[in-house]
């Protein structure tokens, strides 16, 4: 009774869940499919479901990545991660796909689980953040060169004062501190 309601738990977290999950056996047939994933793979009845993955009319970067997939997970049995990019209604996305074993009882292999979190808008805004993190050591690293230029020579400096030094060793990139030399007469 207790696993039921764990079951009917767990039915629930998927059937509501906005990342597609599915559930397939160690030779590629579909056996479950949430309803996030039913509109990426085209499955819209159960009739589907028997089908082998790589029969779906899916963008076969995501076909290599099952097959390869349940290759890897037949072998050694261990989690597989990675990130792939696919095409979905003629729009690249970038999906992170985690594919975890589901054992029996006797430590066989009964089905994987594919759980695949669409992660496009995140990449999108870490690349906006690169961006605007290069444009900013750009403008750093410009300005470092306009103080440099405009300090003063320190071979001038020391014709007026021979026992002097400029002490010039800015915080980061550039400094707060401009020192000033002017000769008057």
């Amino acid at each position: 009774e207790k696993e039921e309601r764990m079951k009917s738990r767990m039915q629930s977290l998927s059937e509501n869940s906005p990342d597609m999950i599915i559930r397939m056996n160690p030779i590629g047939k579909l056996v479950y499919v949430n309803p996030a994933a039913a509109g990426f793979l085209g499955v819209d009845d159960g009739s589907q479901l028997k089908k082998r993955f790589s029969e779906l009319s899916i963008d076969q970067k995501f076909i290599d990545f099952i097959k390869s997939a349940l290759r890897s997970i037949k072998s050694n049995h261990a989690h597989v991660i990675s990130e792939i990019e696919v095409e979905v209604n003629d729009d690249l996305r970038i999906v992170e796909v985690k594919a975890i074993p589901e054992m029996g009882e006797e430590d066989e292999l009964e089905t994987v689980l594919f759980v695949v979190h669409d992660v496009t808008e995140f990449k999108r805004i870490e690349q906006e953040v690169k961006e605007k993190n290069k444009k900013i050591s750009d403008s750093i690293n410009y300005a470092q060169r306009i103080q440099t230029a405009i300090l003063p020579d320190t071979g001038l400096l020391q014709q007026y004062f021979p026992r002097s030094f400029v002490f010039y060793r800015p915080k980061d990139v550039v400094s707060g501190d401009f020192p000033w030399f002017f000769h008057f007469d």
